[in-house]
């Protein structure tokens, strides 16, 4: 039997006894975790690969497959095709660039492949050396490679899924890929798998102008024309139009879910690969993660074709596994809390030990309005000028422009709030909880495993039963002075649901602001006014105090949104996480979200830091100013 058969025969459906086990575990642990959305999913998808309830924080392996295409020299990229080897000297030598950030974000094992790169690469350190052929043919003029070609590719990564298990008893595998050109390969399969003319299929690939797109269509339609595929044989659609990197990570997605792996995929091409492996296994699917729906036009087409939802909207343009490695960061703080919630704490009297405790005071406040008119005057614009300078210094990273969407944004934006043109890395975070009644040693002991796992410093603040809504104002305003006075990121959230109240009372169906900035407050029960309060009290101060404010649940997101039209100066202050830029259906309060924002901003940070530009690492530069920018 060969290894692709014998590989496909290994992969077994997810341990449904372990899912139910690990639900039920979480569940009884702490009741509101049933609102964790898409990340108990998650957990329990993990409990499902790994047939067990008990779980171990999961490890990763990025693995990014290398391969040169034919179709590069028709001009579709931005960049020329010997880019192809200069990234991979830039992995391994300079490691400056965004597979490298990303996996130092999330703390992955980093493996670097060369399928078929079109150059002499055995004496670089590190690479590991799988090579096909120098490259594959022009799918414009004929077929990519051989059907032999390909099946030996595929079976190359399956042996390197195998390696990452036996090597460093990964969890969970990142498949990745480089090749100059290969958006061109992966537009055409999808073409035929999806039944899209090239006109739906082709994408701006490494940020191309308008006139290299209509260019690339052409060279589509070309592909297509002179490649007669059978659409319903995954081995035909990949040896005429793929490449050697895409047949890696179909053996990987094999491999992975054969050795019991989760599947983190990343962006477009990595998607195509998945729907090819499903082809030759169904049974592959339920190991299958999707991170984000990319750039790429015809990725959403791939994704429905599989039956699977973004969990993320961060218009990526890249293949660098940058997607999946935030997933991976996810995965690992639901893991971590989930094992601290679910386990017997021996030391929960020590609990508030782990936390800065606050109590409202009893005193009224005084002042109120002049201190109200200072935040109303005394807020700053961003800071234009570290905002260019950021923006430049992105630019001239060893990546496509804007490829990073989302994460280059909170770069820009948080250079703006802080007047630094490159903010450190080593940022430590702020979490305010606002708490009305006592909270439960469950939520205490998962937020103590996500501040201790992650080094976020966190407060519990007791509101007075009973207060006033303008002294509980007061208290909030006083909270972020506190907190947020040499912290340059925080977030509030409160630690009971009143989301679907506000919802109820405050936007109309469409989920547009119902009422303006002096009417809203006027509206609300007592029972909610000081909660309510205080949130705006604390994001009026911390954007006053110049930090960046990670929005929580849907509840302070809609406090945000009114507190922007009180003041609308705030505004750049508050990062909108959910669902701007996360799909997770998290309903829970008290700061899930919240952490998962802040590790958006961490993520931003490596990219920022970590990355060296194309002068640094010797990386040509892409040949395009493309018409659609960051």
């Amino acid at each position: 039997m060969d290894l692709l058969a014998e590989t496909v025969g290994r992969i077994r459906p997810l341990d449904q006894a372990a899912m139910r086990a690990a639900s039920a575990r979480l569940s009884e642990a702490w009741p509101q975790a049933e609102k964790w959305g898409v990340l108990r999913n998650l957990i329990v998808k993990y409990a499902g690969v790994k047939g067990s309830k008990h779980l171990l924080p999961p490890t990763g392996c990025t693995v990014i497959a290398c391969a040169d295409h034919g179709v590069a020299r028709q001009g579709v990229s931005a960049y020329p095709p010997e880019t192809t080897r200069q990234m991979i000297q830039n992995y391994l030598i300079h490691r400056g660039a965004v597979a490298n950030a990303m996996s130092n974000f999330a703390g992955t094992h980093l493996y670097v492949v060369d399928m078929g790169v079109d150059a002499d690469l055995q004496d670089l350190p590190g690479l590991i050396d799988a090579k096909i052929a120098r490259g594959t043919g022009d799918i414009s003029e004929g077929p990519a490679m051989t059907r032999e070609q390909a099946l030996r590719a595929i079976e190359t990564g399956i042996c390197l899924a195998e390696r990452c298990n036996e090597r460093t008893a990964a969890r969970c595998l990142l498949p990745g890929e480089m090749g100059i050109g290969n958006t061109t390969s992966s537009a055409a399969m999808a073409a035929v798998l999806c039944g899209l003319t090239p006109e739906q299929a082709a994408g701006r690939g490494s940020n191309i102008s308008d006139e290299r797109l209509a260019h690339k269509i052409d060279i589509l339609a070309r592909a297509l024309a002179v490649n007669p595929v059978d659409p319903e044989d995954p081995i035909d659609v990949l040896a005429k139009l793929g490449g050697f990197e895409f047949a890696c990570m179909v053996g990987l997605i094999l491999g992975g879910a054969a050795s019991n792996m989760l599947i983190l995929l990343d962006g477009f091409n990595s998607s195509v690969a998945a729907l090819l492996a499903v082809m030759l296994c169904p049974a592959v699917k339920p190991y299958l993660v999707p991170s984000q729906l990319s750039g790429e036009q015809a990725h959403g087409a791939v994704l429905e074709k599989l039956g699977l939802q973004p969990l993320m909207q961060m218009d990526f343009r890249l293949g660098e596994a940058c997607g999946s490695s935030l997933v991976f960061d996810m995965l690992v703080l639901g893991v971590t809390c989930y094992a601290v919630i679910t386990t017997s704490q021996r030391d929960d009297e020590d609990l508030d030990a782990t936390f800065t405790i606050e109590h409202m005071p009893a005193k009224e406040p005084k002042n109120m309005d002049r201190k109200f008119n200072r935040i109303l005057t005394f807020i700053q614009d961003l800071d234009e000028k570290s905002m260019a300078a950021c923006k430049a210094h992105l630019d001239e990273l060893s990546k496509p422009v804007g490829s990073m969407g989302c994460l280059e944004q909170i770069a820009v934006e948080l250079a703006g709030i802080l007047g630094e043109e490159r903010p450190e890395t080593n940022m430590r975070p702020y979490l305010i909880v606002i708490a009305r009644d006592p909270v439960s040693d469950a939520q205490k002991r998962f937020l103590r495993a996500y501040g201790m796992h992650r080094g976020v410093s966190i407060t519990l603040a007791n509101l007075r039963p009973h207060a006033a809504a303008l002294a509980a104002f007061a208290y909030g305003l006083d909270l972020a002075d506190d907190c947020c006075f040499d912290a340059p990121v925080c977030s509030v959230a409160l630690a009971r649901d009143i989301s679907q109240e506000l919802r109820e009372l405050l936007l109309h169906e469409d989920g547009s602001l119902r009422y303006e900035a002096d009417e809203f407050l006027r509206v609300l029960p007592e029972s909610l006014q000081p909660e309510v309060s205080v949130v705006i009290g604390v994001l009026a101060m911390a954007a006053y105090s110049d930090t960046l404010v990670v929005l929580d649940d849907e509840a302070v997101e809609i406090l945000a949104r009114y507190t922007e039209k009180l003041i609308p100066a705030v505004r750049p202050f508050f990062l909108h996480v959910q669902p701007a830029m996360l799909q997770l259906g998290i309903h829970v309060p008290g700061g899930l979200v919240a952490m998962l924002g802040m590790r958006l901003v961490s993520a931003s940070l490596h990219i920022l830091n970590d990355m060296k530009s194309f002068d640094e690492v010797k990386v040509a530069k892409p040949l395009d100013r493309p018409s659609v920018l960051m």
